[in-house]
């Protein structure tokens, strides 16, 4: 597989490429994250990034879901157009990470800014068919708030749909992925674990888990570049842990 390439752009400067996760070695960062931040942000890195717990990625490879006969699974994330996002994983570094999301800034649509140093990255629409081959078509795209006002969705029916129990849930009953069908059981790990990734509370399933899980049965495309876009500010704006920094 060729090495992953990523448009590195310093503001109002040309355009040039660097390669990303080619190197068999840990990446070549500072060990104090301070000299990697941009001047103008270190006193917020000190006060809301540096304690900041750093999520280890996951990946779903679909050549080992195809071998463990996972058929059902696969068509359905390939209906998502996620290219080798599922797939990436790359060398990185947690002070890194943390200096990137403390950069973080202009997030609109498909974009965003980042301030590393003195230099600031512009991520634009097309870098997400550059890096993680995911297309933006001209089309009608789901977005993530287009689901709560969505008529055909019902969420006691669809959790209902997806139990393996045959039995009615009761009024306070919390369902938890060991009650729940396989392939829904699956989807859902990728969900927790890297579309919408947590630290804890895996088993469980929240509103949102189930929204996500409720797109991906139906095969209904989501816009995934600005639903990640938007995941990138949520988590830096939260005192969660920081996830989905290392594959960008």
């Amino acid at each position: 597989m060729p090495p992953r390439t990523i448009p590195a752009r310093a503001k109002g400067k040309g355009k040039g490429k660097e390669a990303v996760g080619t190197s068999q070695q840990p990446p070549d960062v500072p060990s104090n994250a301070l000299d990697i931040l941009h001047p103008a942000i270190a006193a917020d890195f000190e006060e809301s990034f540096k304690a900041r717990l750093v999520m280890k990625p996951h990946i779903f490879d679909k050549t080992d879901a195809v071998h463990l006969h996972l058929n059902e699974v696969v068509e359905l994330l390939h209906a998502q157009r996620l290219g080798s996002f599922l797939s990436t994983k790359d060398d990185y570094h947690e002070d890194f990470i943390r200096a990137f999301y403390a950069g973080l800034q202009t997030g609109t649509g498909y974009m965003f800014r980042c301030s590393i140093g003195v230099r600031t990255y512009t991520f634009e629409a097309f870098d997400w068919e550059t890096v993680f081959q995911m297309p933006l078509l001209s089309m009608v795209f789901k977005s993530w708030h287009d689901l709560h006002f969505d008529p055909e969705f019902d969420l006691k029916d669809f959790t209902t749909s997806i139990l393996k129990i045959d039995r009615p849930l009761s009024e306070d009953e919390h369902v938890t992925s060991g009650m729940i069908k396989q392939t829904p059981r699956i989807l859902h790990w990728i969900i927790t674990h890297i579309l919408r990734p947590t630290n804890s509370g895996h088993s469980r399933l929240d509103r949102p888990s189930i929204h996500l899980l409720y797109i991906l049965q139906n095969k209904i495309l989501l816009n995934w570049a600005n639903y990640f876009v938007k995941r990138l500010f949520y988590v830096r704006d939260s005192s969660k842990t920081v996830a989905l920094g290392s594959r960008i």
